[in-house]
């Protein structure tokens, strides 16, 4: 039976003859059994693997995870940077750079013990704490050291600390200059001094100028609480 199956199929194909339906579905039904008999032949000679299986619908991943998939750093907050772990906006450099103020010493001892928590020992200490944390992008510093109900406060934090971020984000600060001799009194200071600055995206420079005026709080720590503000540009 198997060679005059075999007898048609050549004869067909030689020819062009038409093979019947039986014909074609006996050489199917031969054709299935040997690939069975073939695939149970490798199953039982291939060698037994530890390895898992991975779950059907949930197919292993190679590489890095999908961008949708890696979780936010634990204590993150939107806008105003972290608390812990993640993505930092401070742009304050390390304590051995040279300090922004120009005191022309660095700045682990310049204006970093203020910009931790300790007091300003005097208003112009607090002065040049206060144009780091402009330079460094510190505007928690900037509104703890205001003196509240003075014409600076604001009674909304998160506008007056986006209002700051704008603000440092919009000028690179090139420089702190004393004007004249600071007033420096036991419980209030006036101190005139300029900053230049320079708006991103552009070379026009401005230099600010001001009169401002600091006071001493109750529990001891320096407070700006004013200032007269007026604007040069030298180009």
């Amino acid at each position: 039976m198997n060679r005059l199956l075999l007898a048609v199929c050549l004869v067909g194909y030689a020819t062009g003859a038409y093979i019947t339906p039986f014909v074609r579905s006996s050489l199917a039904r031969r054709h299935l059994r040997h690939a069975e008999a073939v695939a149970v032949a490798s199953e039982e000679a291939a060698p037994a693997s530890d390895v898992e299986e991975p779950k059907r619908g949930m197919p292993k991943r190679r590489g890095r995870a999908k961008r949708t998939e890696r979780k936010r750093p634990v204590g993150s907050t939107k806008g105003f940077g972290t608390t812990g772990t993640g993505l930092k906006f401070s742009r304050a450099p390390n304590a051995a750079a040279n300090c922004a103020c120009d005191a022309g010493i660095p700045y682990g001892e310049c204006c970093l013990p203020c910009h931790e928590g300790a007091a300003a020992p005097d208003a112009l200490a607090l002065l040049r704490a206060r144009y780091c944390a402009f330079c460094y992008r510190q505007p928690d510093y900037l509104m703890s050291t205001t003196k509240e109900g003075s014409p600076e406060w604001q009674d909304d934090p998160t506008a007056w600390k986006k209002g700051l971020l704008a603000f440092c984000d919009r000028f690179v600060f090139e420089g702190l200059t004393i004007v004249g001799q600071p007033i420096l009194g036991e419980s209030e200071s006036e101190i005139t001094f300029s900053v230049s600055l320079v708006e991103k995206g552009s070379i026009k420079m401005m230099v600010s100028t001001e009169r401002s005026k600091f006071v001493k709080s109750e529990d001891g720590h320096w407070l700006y609480e004013s200032g007269e503000v007026t604007y040069d540009n030298p180009n």
